[in-house]
This record gives C-alpha cells, sequence and structure tokens, in this order.
C-alpha cells in the first residue's frame, strides 16, 4: 500500500501517518488541510485499487469465459458510480423490512437505493441493470407475495431492467415447519411459489 500510494500521488504515505490518523490536535505541525488532503489522497487511493485489481479484474475474467460480470459495489471502498459502471451489468438490492423508515438507518429498503446502480450503468451504457430481489424481507417463511410485489415496485421505480428472485425456498402449506435446507437469507416464503426471473 506504501509502495501504491507514493507511486499514485507523489509523496510519501509513511512521512505523513499523524495525519492520516488525524492527530492535528496531538502534533501542531498537522495542520487541518494536511489532514483533510492526506485522507482524501489515501481513501481515493484505495478506491482505485479495488476498481483496477477487483471489478476490473473481474470483467476482464468474465469476458475471457465468454461471460458479463456483475457487480453489487453498495458498500465498497470507492466512488459507487464508478464501481457499479466498472460491472457489465451493475447490481443492487434491497434488504430489511420494507415498514422501516429507510435511510440512513435502513438504507436499502428505499427505491433510491436502486438509483444508484441504474445511473452508473446509464451513464456507461448498460442495457442490463440487476436487483437482487427479496433479500431480507422477513424471517423464514414469514415473506408474503404482497411483501414481494412491494418490493418489486420499488425496483421499478428505481429502474432495474432484471430482477432476479433468488432460489425462494417454500414450505408446504400443510407441513408444520421448514422442509430441506434453508438459504441463508430468508427469502423463503409462504405460498407455493417457484424461483424466477423478470424482466421489465
Amino acid at each position: 500500500m506504501l509502495e501504491e500510494f507514493s507511486r499514485r500521488r507523489g509523496y510519501p504515505l509513511r512521512d505523513h501517518l499523524p495525519a492520516l490518523f488525524g492527530r492535528a490536535a496531538e502534533d501542531p505541525s498537522v495542520r487541518n488541510d494536511i489532514v483533510a488532503r492526506v485522507r482524501c489522497d489515501y481513501r481515493e487511493t484505495v478506491a482505485d485499487m479495488h476498481r483496477e485489481n477487483f471489478v476490473d479484474q473481474l470483467t476482464r475474467w468474465a469476458h475471457e469465459r465468454g461471460s458479463l460480470s456483475r457487480n453489487q459495489a453498495h458498500g465498497a471502498p470507492g466512488n459507487l458510480l464508478d464501481l457499479y459502471a466498472a460491472a457489465d451489468i451493475p447490481e443492487t438490492e434491497m434488504y430489511g423490512r420494507l415498514d422501516h423508515p429507510g435511510p440512513p438507518m435502513h438504507p436499502f429498503t428505499d427505491a433510491m437505493s436502486a438509483k444508484l446502480a441504474s445511473s452508473a450503468g446509464h451513464v456507461a451504457g448498460r442495457k442490463l441493470i440487476a436487483a437482487e430481489s427479496f433479500t431480507w424481507l422477513d424471517n423464514h417463511f414469514h415473506t408474503t407475495l404482497d411483501q414481494m410485489k412491494t418490493q418489486i415496485d420499488r425496483f421499478l421505480v428505481g429502474a432495474p431492467t432484471i430482477c432476479s428472485i433468488t432460489a425462494p425456498r417454500i414450505r408446504p402449506t400443510k407441513s408444520p415447519g421448514p422442509v430441506g435446507c434453508i438459504s441463508p437469507a430468508p427469502r423463503s416464503i409462504h405460498a407455493t411459489q417457484s424461483g424466477a426471473t423478470c424482466r421489465r
């Protein structure tokens, strides 16, 4: 990291570690503007390295195999629009109970969270914007079809062009409890339904 920082930013990070860790109060020679500059340069270096060494590599690897890359960039250490746009198919998601208040406490329950992926995809000329759907809407076998419809409606406002319904688990209505394997995220529904992909 120290070598990459120096190569990309033109000065050694090792000489500015007090500024990186924000210790201006302890050292009067460290000015607040220097703290801001060093931290900005550090974050930009991490963002560039993440895009070049992960998303760009993933996309290149997929192309070499005749495939396309998908990337959920939210939460990554970088400019989210750049990271979404670096994939062939930017992918968003919504998770959490839809009756929660939304951002900032529950940032992935509203349509605006989907706009990051769709905005980046549209600027980059991508024809497909994906959305991982029905993740953690409720506890296992408590998710209802009306909750799923509400989420799809929010996705349609957020502009994904494809919603992936990822391996929902089904509990037969006469069964006293869960049957078979349960996926890590409770996209298990209580009415009989098969996995599918729906396109807009």
